[in-house]
Order: C-alpha cells, then sequence, then structure tokens
C-alpha cells in the first residue's frame, strides 16, 4: 500500500473583488448585481488529504 500527502492553496493572497467594489447595490427590496466579475469572489482556500493506493 502506498500513499500520498498533498495540500492545496487557492487564491493564496486572498484577493477578493468585494474589496474594490461591492457586489451588490441598491436596497435589499430593489438589489442591482455587479455585471463583471474580474476577481475572486471567496476568500483563501487551503486544503488536503491524503491519497492511499491498495
Amino acid at each position: 500500500m502506498k500513499g500520498c500527502i498533498f495540500i492545496n492553496f487557492e487564491n493564496f493572497l486572498d484577493v477578493r473583488q468585494s474589496r474594490f467594489e461591492p457586489l451588490v447595490r441598491g436596497t435589499s427590496a430593489q438589489p442591482t448585481f455587479v455585471t463583471d466579475i474580474y476577481a475572486p469572489t471567496d476568500g483563501r482556500i487551503i486544503n488536503g488529504g491524503i491519497k492511499l493506493t491498495l
């Protein structure tokens, strides 16, 4: 049985579009949404795991 350990980083520098401008404008009854998504909308993601080969 062999195994390997892995770790994955996404958006390592934690860049988010919401830090440059709001994604939703207007009131909660009549929201208007930004039409252009040019940066990630979620923050930093780090995950890992173990892969086993039997």
